[in-house]
């Protein structure tokens, strides 16, 4: 009865990890080793964004991104009164 309850305490890890873009075998593992701590604490961590967000629509691009593929939003003229 114990393994199955450290094996769902693995995948509830897995599944929180990969929602909020973290590494979902090494917290696999974790809930393996740890369970139901392994779950609060990735539950707690905050999601990882990869990318930057829109001003204009909140959408998350790529950082490289100069003009925003939502919205339009242009980021150069955002440069250039940083710049000024």
């Amino acid at each position: 009865m114990t393994v199955i309850i450290w094996i769902i305490f693995a995948a509830l890890c897995g599944v929180v990890a990969y929602a909020k873009g973290r590494r979902v075998w090494l917290w696999v593992i974790w809930g393996i080793l740890a369970g139901l701590f392994s779950l609060i604490i990735v539950a707690c961590l905050p999601k990882i964004v990869k990318g930057k967000i829109c001003p204009r629509c909140a959408e998350t691009i790529k950082t490289e991104a100069l003009i925003c593929y939502h919205c339009g939003h242009d980021f150069t003229k955002a440069l250039s009164h940083v710049h000024q």
